[in-house]
């Protein structure tokens, strides 16, 4: 288990309310809610921090999957929507820990 918090950008920009999902085979994901300023911290449990070491694929969904509390901004939409489901077009070889990791996707 490697721990992992950073911030999600998207086009360059912080990201908030959105969920940071890495899913490795054989295993349940992690997860991390991104805050205003698109921070999150990857929690494996309620109690566990971190991510499973391995090939990650990751994906995005709106806070709690709510889009109506949580609606996407529309510069957004499309990138959360490319990575919705769990693709091979994004992934991450974990095998360190990552404090302050910048994912920035586009």
């Amino acid at each position: 288990m490697h721990q992992m918090n950073g911030t999600l950008t998207i086009n360059g920009k912080p990201a908030p309310d959105l969920n940071v999902v890495m899913h490795v085979e054989g295993n349940r994901p992690s997860s991390g809610l991104t805050d205003a300023n698109g921070k999150f911290t990857m929690h494996y449990t309620s109690t566990q921090t971190g991510v499973v070491a391995g090939e990650n694929y990751i994906t995005l969904s709106p806070a709690n999957g709510d889009t109506e509390l949580f609606p996407v901004p529309e510069e957004f939409k499309e990138v959360v929507e490319r990575y919705g489901e769990v693709t091979k077009a994004f992934k991450m070889d974990i095998d360190k820990d990552y404090d302050n990791f910048e994912l920035n996707l586009q």
